[in-house]
């Protein structure tokens, strides 16, 4: 039996290829209407990658196709536990976040951020046209200290940085209303590593905090913490209250998780 596909060899032209396939398509439509639908849906499905070898460029697809992006956000406090919160992320919500307690160490630990929260993110940014505008989002309103904000965005070549204590812009407050809560998601999984290492007996308080910031929808990307209550609810070295609570909380977060985060 005779193949009827189309075999490239040689460094031939992938024009040429695409044009010689035509061709005999063509030929074959008055010998075999099946065959030559066929082929037809080959070279249909062979363009854009004959094309972009072509022109020596690739066809973007999927979350590579992003371009290049850094996002910073930064929290500054003058009183408090903590002096400063850090996130870095890039275009794929990959990076670090670091907390520098005002009397300990730095907490550091790598971060991916999920692609719905990046998507919000940057759809915000591209709300405010945050890297053409010249907007200032300080309010200037007399506020409680409430953190210093810093926020950059770079991306295409082209940067900007911004601070605030308080904005009335709705895009920049969902930007670092979203920074927010992946920080307090962030120092809820420290404190329930701490505890499930160190404290155990202090295991109930912290799993009775995060079930008040689930309540409260404090927490972004909260699915990030199933993986350790998980090692909670299976390890019977802790009581059973503790166990049965951390499986509450799973189904709590997986209920409000998107399912195309699951």
């Amino acid at each position: 039996m005779k193949s009827s596909g189309v075999i490239v060899t040689g460094t031939a032209s992938p024009v040429c290829v695409l044009t010689t396939t035509l061709n005999r398509t063509m030929t074959r439509i008055q010998k075999s209407p099946w065959l030559a639908l066929m082929g037809l849906l080959f070279v249909l499905a062979s363009t854009p990658a004959l094309m972009g070898r072509a022109t020596g460029k690739t066809i973007p697809d999927g979350p590579d196709a992003l371009p290049p992006t850094s996002i910073l956000f930064s929290k500054d406090f003058q009183q408090g536990p903590y002096e400063r919160f850090k996130i870095t992320i890039d275009q794929l919500g990959r990076g670090k976040f670091e907390a520098k307690p005002r009397d300990g160490e730095l907490i550091a630990r790598d971060l991916q951020v999920s692609q719905d929260t990046m998507r919000r993110l940057l759809n915000s940014f591209e709300s405010a046209q945050f890297l053409s505008s010249t907007r200032e989002y300080e309010s200037h309103v007399k506020v409680a200290d409430m953190g210093m904000k810093t926020i950059a965005l770079e991306q295409n070549g082209r940067s900007r940085e911004v601070r605030f204590n308080y904005t009335f812009d709705k895009n920049m407050a969902t930007v670092a209303d979203l920074f927010g809560g992946l920080v307090t998601t962030q120092l809820r999984l420290a404190a329930l590593e701490n505890a499930k290492k160190y404290d155990r007996l202090g295991l109930p308080d912290e799993l009775n905090a995060l079930q008040a910031e689930l309540n409260n929808r404090w927490l972004v990307d909260a699915e990030l913490l199933i993986p350790l209550l998980t090692e909670i609810a299976n390890n019977h070295a802790f009581f059973n209250v503790v166990q049965r609570q951390a499986r509450q909380l799973i189904q709590q977060i997986e209920s409000a998780t998107p399912s195309s985060r699951k």
